[in-house]
């Protein structure tokens, strides 16, 4: 078949007649030679028969020959003179492939078994050698050396040869004699006509590869096409059958596919993945950005260089669970959109020798389609939440807003009924009403305030888009968008090694980031200047693996609660201290009912423990507060 369609990719040719069927190559073939005005013939190789397969012969056979080889290619003068030439070309153009792998000189000048000077040129593709030129018929310095030749090949006789007449041996003798001697430059010639060839070859097979890649392309953009509505759960699986498209037509191992949930998460979750064992696939890796020393701004994908060195950087960001069966990787793509989201596309050993430097903007573009769906999805769904939060928001202020003006026209009616009256007493009775009218405005300013946060934490069970996550992800990307406000406060926010270990959960991952950033941002606000501020992950397996549990602790170094407010402290509106502590730090008490809502909807728990220390800073006495909170690793439906 001729063409590379009937190849796989990277469609490594195994013959120059995997490009162009054998008619082409002979014209091809034929004016190398015209221009020559030398014989010229082309020897296609087959590497996965290791050998040559096809020998491209000229439209016109023997035109240009020597009249000496013409002579004794003919079995009427010479018995299987023509087929002992052929083999002989065959030995030699395996010795030029093998010379050539182990110089890298692809030109080889040599005498034939004739004696007559010869000469090999490998035609390559992409530095990989394809097809033998042969040309030359070129007489030797020592003439003798044909005569030699002839006059064994008259006594030896095989089965192969016979030349049963010594007139031939005498003909061929004189024929000898006229055989054109070596130019000069006949190796310049030579090298110019095989490039030619190759410009001919590579410039067809560009076009034929990137037509083929294209319709792969069109496929990959149709399959995860965006349709006008869109929930999580389909996104995922078109991101699902898009890896599985991957992996198919790259023929690789595997194929996984990390992304970034929100805008700058720097540890990536495994969304979607094709080819991996049962256990591995349960319980996937995730991608450290930082880890894989890739910039947070400025990323160019087309400036990143797809080199062994760049390739075994990347793999450091590779963290988790099963992060080893990842150790045979054969090429990760990261990709950005606007600096702010990030993706990571994971390839396994692939079935056919790749040149990663050759396929980089063919592997880009493909790393970049599925990229930009994401997160298009990610974005579709979080305008979607947003719309939806904002049209309760909207109904839920109305009716707020009606009740309490309500409360406010009565009043301020009455006093201006009393106003038009005069009397000191009257005066008085004004006064009183227009300081309930006051008094229900400001309660109208609190119930708007409390309405926007009181939303969002009035979650229940069926609220929640469970997803399997990695915990380890969550935790890192959400503490990590607090690090530059702690530093600011000359707090130090220490993400501890067991946050690397955690695994999957079944969790609705904007919520709960919400819930474990309530946590922080409340460290944050009530640490000692000048401390430290600890998050700890351990696994609760006391019950099982069925009803195992992950528990998170955001530890600091700050007040004392006292012990009548640790559950006081989860109910709406209610912060913990003193008033006076509480007037100096800004807060609403909604932020730990918040977080309380969101963590008990996935069915776990949420703690404070006080350790007293020893410790006196300016602020007082220092305890060691540690809020943890605990989530199913399972979702109970």
């Amino acid at each position: 078949m001729s063409g590379i369609s009937g190849l796989k990719w990277p469609f490594n040719p195994t013959c120059l007649n995997d490009i162009l069927d054998k008619d082409r190559l002979a014209v091809i073939e034929s004016g190398g030679y015209e221009r020559l005005g030398r014989p010229l013939t082309i020897l296609d190789f087959d590497s996965k028969a290791g050998s040559f397969t096809h020998r491209i012969e000229s439209i016109h056979e023997k035109q240009h020959y020597e009249e000496f080889c013409r002579f004794f290619r003919d079995d009427a003068h010479v018995k299987g003179g023509d087929t002992v030439c052929k083999n002989w070309d065959i030995a030699q153009a395996k010795k030029s492939f093998d010379e050539f792998e182990s110089t890298g000189d692809p030109f080889r000048l040599f005498p034939c078994h004739l004696g007559l000077m010869d000469m090999t040129h490998v035609i390559r593709l992409r530095g990989r050698p394809l097809a033998v030129v042969f040309s030359g018929q070129f007489r030797p310095p020592r003439l003798e050396n044909i005569t030699e030749s002839l006059n064994r090949m008259f006594n030896e006789s095989s089965e192969n040869i016979r030349i049963e007449d010594r007139e031939e041996i005498e003909n061929l003798k004189m024929l000898a004699n006229d055989i054109t001697p070596m130019p000069t430059n006949a190796r310049e010639q030579l090298e110019q006509e095989v490039l030619h060839i190759q410009q001919i070859i590579e410039a067809e097979f560009e076009l034929q590869k990137r037509q083929c890649e294209q319709k792969f392309l069109d496929d990959l953009r149709n399959a995860v096409n965006m349709p006008r509505e869109i929930t999580q759960g389909q996104m995922q699986e078109k991101i699902r059958l898009a890896v599985r498209l991957i992996k198919e037509f790259c023929q690789c191992e595997y194929v996984l596919f990390f992304a970034g949930i929100h805008e700058n998460d720097t540890v990536l979750t495994s969304f979607a993945q094709a080819g991996l064992p049962a256990n591995v696939e349960g319980q996937p890796p995730h991608f450290n950005w930082s880890k894989a020393k890739l910039p947070h701004a400025n990323f160019i994908l087309d400036q990143q260089k797809f080199t062994d060195e760049t390739q075994h950087l990347l793999r450091n960001g590779i963290r988790g669970d099963n992060r080893e069966h990842f150790a045979n990787i054969a090429c990760l793509i990261p990709n950005t959109i606007g600096d702010r989201y990030r993706s990571v596309l994971a390839l396994g050993p692939f079935a056919e020798a790749v040149s990663l430097e050759w396929e980089r903007q063919f592997l880009n573009e493909i790393a970049g389609i599925i990229g930009v769906f994401a997160r298009t999805g990610f974005e579709v769904l979080r305008l979607e939440q947003e719309r939806r939060r904002w049209e309760n928001t909207a109904t839920l202020l109305t009716h707020e807003y009606k009740t309490t003006l309500n409360t406010i026209t009565m009043p301020i009616g009455m006093a201006r009924a009393i106003l038009q009256k005069s009397g000191v007493r009257d005066a008085e009775r004004a006064d009183e009403y227009l300081k309930q009218a006051e008094d229900r405005s400001l309660l109208l300013a609190r119930i708007t305030s409390g309405t926007l946060e009181g939303l969002v934490i009035k979650v229940e069970p069926e609220d929640l888009d469970i997803e399997s996550y990695s915990l380890s992800a969550l935790v890192e990307n959400c503490v990590s968008g607090f690090m530059e406000t702690a530093r600011k406060k000359n707090l130090e926010l220490v993400i501890d090694s067991s946050i690397g270990i955690l695994p999957q959960a079944d969790v609705d991952v904007p919520r709960l980031t919400i819930a474990l950033a309530n946590l922080v941002e409340n460290a944050i606000k009530y640490s000692f200047s000048k401390s430290r501020i600890f998050i700890r992950s351990h696994l609760n397996i006391t019950s099982g693996m069925d009803l195992a549990s992950a528990i998170i602790e955001v530890d600091n170094i700050g007040f004392e609660i006292r012990e009548q407010d640790r559950q006081r402290i989860f109910e709406v509106g209610e912060r913990g201290g003193g008033a006076t502590r509480i007037k100096r730090i800004p807060g609403s008490g909604y932020g730990l009912w918040e977080a309380r809502s969101i963590v008990e909807s996935h069915g776990g728990e949420i703690h404070v423990k006080i350790h007293p220390t020893a410790i006196h800073r300016q602020e007082g006495r220092a305890s060691r507060v540690v809020f943890s909170i605990e989530i199913p690793l399972k979702h109970k439906k």
